[in-house]
C-alpha cells in the first residue's frame, strides 16, 4: 500500500487511484487491529460501485486508545485527542487529494466506530462530509456522560449505525445516545441491530457502507 503520514500516524491507501476515484473512505480500524482488517471489509464492497478510494490510518500499538471507550474520559488522554487530531489530518489529506468532504464518507469499526462518532460531534473540520458508517461503536465516555459538543451541524447527512444486540464491546445504550445526539445535530442517522454477540462486519452492513459510496459519488 502507498502511505501518506498524518502526524505520528500512517495512513495506508487502498482502492482506485484519488486522481481517478469519484469517492473517498476513510477507514478506521478497531482496538488490536491492523490496516489490513479494514482493507479486507473494503475489498467485499460491491463490483460495481463508482471508484472508491481509502485512507486507512494505522494506530500505533494498534489501538486508538487504552482503555474501552465507556470508561472514565481521562483514562483515556491524551491517546484520544491525539487521535482525533489524526483524524482530523486524515480528511485534510484527503482534500488535498481533491475530495471536498462531501465526496468523504467515514467508515469506523469498533474503536475505530467510537473515535469516528466522537469526531462527527466534536470536530467542526467533520461537518459536511457524504456520510458515515459506524458499526460496533459510539461516542467515548462514561455511562451518563452527556454526548460531546462543538462540532458542526449535520443536516442530511446520512449516518449508519449498526451492531449486535448482545455484543460485548459495543452497549447499546451509548449507540442509541449516539444515534440521538447525531440526529439532534440533523444527521439522518438510524441504527441495524442484528441478533447474537458477533463482533464484526457483517455483508449487510458492507451494503450499508455501499449504499453511502453511492449516494456520495452521485453528487
Amino acid at each position: 500500500m502507498d502511505t501518506v503520514m498524518l502526524g505520528d500516524i500512517e495512513g495506508r491507501r487502498w482502492g482506485a487511484d484519488p486522481s481517478e476515484a469519484k469517492v473517498a473512505v476513510l477507514a478506521v480500524h478497531g482496538r488490536s487491529q491492523q490496516t489490513s482488517y479494514m482493507a479486507d471489509v473494503l475489498d467485499r464492497l460491491p463490483a460495481d460501485l463508482p471508484a472508491v478510494t481509502a485512507l486507512l490510518p494505522q494506530a500505533e500499538g494498534d489501538s486508538w486508545y487504552p482503555q474501552r471507550f465507556v470508561a472514565p474520559l481521562e483514562e483515556n488522554q491524551p491517546a484520544l485527542d491525539a487521535a482525533l487530531a489524526a483524524m482530523v489530518l486524515g480528511l485534510d489529506a484527503l482534500q488535498a487529494d481533491g475530495f471536498e468532504r462531501d465526496r468523504v464518507v467515514l467508515f469506523g469499526f469498533s474503536q475505530g466506530s467510537c473515535l469516528l462518532s466522537t469526531l462527527l460531534l466534536s470536530e467542526p473540520a467533520a461537518g459536511g462530509i457524504g456520510g458515515a458508517a459506524l458499526f460496533a461503536g459510539g461516542y467515548v465516555g462514561p455511562e451518563g456522560m452527556a454526548p460531546p459538543t462543538g462540532g458542526a451541524r449535520l443536516d442530511g447527512i446520512p449516518v449508519r449505525m449498526a451492531l449486535t444486540d448482545t455484543d460485548p464491546w459495543a452497549p447499546m445504550f451509548r449507540t442509541e445516545e449516539t444515534v440521538r445526539a447525531l440526529a439532534d445535530r440533523g444527521a439522518e442517522a438510524t441504527v441495524d441491530v442484528r441478533p447474537g454477540d458477533a463482533h464484526d462486519v457483517s455483508d449487510g452492513q458492507v451494503g450499508l457502507l455501499a449504499d453511502l459510496i453511492r449516494s456520495a459519488a452521485a453528487r
